[in-house]
């Protein structure tokens, strides 16, 4: 279901010398943390493939028949982020992870349960430069380390310009040690809707 393009390929791609996702190789060191990479490519499934857009990714999470989470479930209103918002669990090979569309910011967010900080500091890196083409204006924040409930939390965030007057929201928080709900989020908002909550 997840692995028809498997983001272990892509990295290895980079590696090589080949294009990742039609950019020019520039990474040197290549992401190893199983659990990083899943949260990578369920990531390209979900919010990278359908552009941020909460109504496609509420029509993939269907047809790929994820457990919905309910209302009463206490991880919906920590996912969700407002009462019009939809989670989804997904069980992949190295960790399990939380498909959120947060219904107060129109946000779709990819929280995984465990993940290297470093690998997936990397694979922020990475999509960031597949979603800012040459030419795109790139509003960079300087990271942002945090001390929370649960640890030394890094976070990662840009304001992408692309053509056309598209405006791209990207944001990544990578916890430093494995506690709490979640270890790592990616969140992608388009058309100029800022990711907020949970993670940024």
């Amino acid at each position: 279901m997840l692995k028809e393009t498997p983001i272990r390929i892509w990295f290895l791609a980079r590696a090589l010398g080949l294009a990742f996702c039609a950019l020019p190789a520039r990474a040197a060191k290549i992401p190893s943390d199983p659990a990083a990479l899943d949260i990578a490519d369920v990531f390209s499934h979900t919010c990278l493939h359908n552009g941020g857009q909460p109504r496609r990714v509420a029509t993939w999470a269907t047809q790929q028949k994820l457990p919905e989470l309910s209302g009463t479930d206490a991880r919906k209103a920590l996912f969700a982020d407002g009462v019009d918002g939809r989670v989804w669990l997904i069980h992949g090979p190295a960790t399990d992870m939380y498909l959120a569309i947060q219904g107060r910011s129109g946000t779709c967010a990819l929280y995984g349960t465990r993940a290297d900080a470093a690998d997936f500091a990397m694979i922020y890196d990475q999509y960031l430069q597949f979603l800012a083409p040459p030419g795109a204006r790139v509003d960079r924040k300087p990271d942002h380390v945090t001390q929370g409930l649960f640890g030394t939390t890094m976070k990662r965030f840009a304001t992408i310009h692309a053509a056309k007057g598209k405006i791209i929201s990207f944001g990544m928080s990578a916890n430093q040690k494995p506690g709490g709900p979640y270890q790592a989020s990616l969140v992608m908002a388009t058309q100029g809707a800022a990711p907020v909550g949970h993670g940024l």
